[in-house]
């Protein structure tokens, strides 16, 4: 058995190892590298702003809910924005934002061209 990395699993507050059981030990196994120490820090919030409401996450507010119905955090007030329409969310100390809806949700990073995410994610790295 070697150990693999943490994950957040839900209804746990601290991040829970992850282990792989190896049945047999041969040339085809994959070695694993050790991370000494990571190139950057990653950010611990991000601020979203929309409407003039800031919506902070970080390590006790991890997610938020985007889309036109009145239980997400950040309503949005278009008709082509579903009700559930995206999540934005931290995995693995990386904010995620996940795209739920039927039109598709655009992003744009500073100084990048726009791109659409249909049913997909990309981590939200910088400004945008």
């Amino acid at each position: 058995m070697r150990p693999l990395y943490a994950i957040d699993v839900k209804g746990k507050e601290e991040r829970v190892a992850v282990f792989e059981v190896l049945w047999k030990l041969d040339d085809t196994l994959t070695v694993l590298t050790t991370v000494t120490a990571l190139p950057q820090a990653l950010p611990n919030r991000l601020r979203l702003t929309h409407r003039r409401l800031d919506y902070l996450l970080d390590g006790e507010h991890r997610f938020v809910t985007v889309g036109r119905g009145p239980d997400n955090e950040v309503v949005v007030l278009a008709r082509t924005a579903s009700r559930r329409h995206a999540r934005v969310f931290m995995r693995d100390g990386k904010f995620v934002l996940a795209d739920e809806s039927a039109n598709g949700t655009y992003v744009r990073f500073e100084q990048q061209e726009e791109m659409m995410l249909r049913h997909e994610e990309t981590v939200l790295l910088g400004r945008g």
